[in-house]
């Protein structure tokens, strides 16, 4: 195995290492991001609301858009469920407070408070969330696809010029050489 070979090897394997790092960690910062952010805002609407049910003013409840109201007994029986496909299990109800929390189910996620009525469960469904990071994957893997030969070509091109001068050198010295 040459020694220019050796040198295209262990750069296109840094190359690769390098590239699937750079577009996982990509898409975890913006899966990150997205998360966030709906989960900052189920915790500000639930801790209004939750404030609004304490001081008997639900009329004046706004919430940030595209929010579902539940409302469950102590015991986990829902007294009002304004989506049957938001239902929460029993353990998702469990040890919550007056600070709200969030709790993340599959296609919603919700923000739990306590309150004098009961537990008062804010949700929102994640499709779009789903359907943004499905197409971010996307967009990483034809990026990959685009950026790795690209990339690997490089690495050849500098492996050639860099092993260049030394294999030039050996020639030379082998051409020299009494053996």
């Amino acid at each position: 195995m040459s020694f220019r070979f050796r040198l295209f090897l262990s750069f296109s394997l840094l190359w690769l290492l390098f590239l699937v790092g750079a577009l996982y960690l990509a898409g975890r910062g913006v899966e990150k991001a997205l998360r966030g952010h709906l989960e900052a805002t189920l915790l500000e609407d639930a801790k209004r609301a939750a404030e609004a049910y304490r001081k008997g003013q639900t009329g004046t409840l706004l919430t940030t858009g595209g929010v579902y109201l539940h409302l469950y007994a102590e015991d986990g029986v829902p007294l009002l469920l304004t989506r049957e496909d938001h239902r929460l299990p029993q353990e998702a109800l469990r040890g919550v407070g007056e600070t709200p929390k969030a709790s993340w189910q599959k296609g919603f996620a919700a923000a739990l408070a306590r309150t004098p009525l009961g537990l008062l469960a804010l949700t929102q469904d994640t499709a779009s969330i789903e359907l943004a990071l499905s197409a971010l994957r996307q967009a990483l893997l034809e990026a990959f696809f685009l950026l790795f030969p690209l990339g690997v070509l490089l690495v050849y091109l500098t492996a050639r010029l860099a092993a260049s001068p030394l294999e030039r050198a050996a020639r030379e010295i082998a051409g020299r050489s009494p053996e």
